[in-house]
């Protein structure tokens, strides 16, 4: 799945979800879209601090694959 596929999946996701809490169509949006670059940072975070015994260069790639999805979900 292409970072633009993935970015797009999470906001929807977080969208539905806000939009269950929140009323207002623009801050569901705009909460959605902070929700969903959260999950990525925690993802991105996940990949430093446990994934200390898979080689650096493969941990480096997902890190900047979600690099890529974050700047998808900005696009948003």
């Amino acid at each position: 799945m292409e970072a633009k596929e993935k970015a797009k999946e999470l906001f929807l996701n977080m969208h539905y979800k806000c939009s269950l809490i929140n009323g207002n169509p623009k801050e569901e949006w705009k909460q959605a879209k902070q929700c969903a670059l959260i999950c990525v940072d925690e993802q991105q975070q996940f990949i430093i601090e446990e994934m200390i015994g898979v080689d650096w260069r493969i941990r480096k790639i997902f890190i900047d694959e979600l690099e890529d999805v974050k700047q998808e979900i900005n696009k948003l």
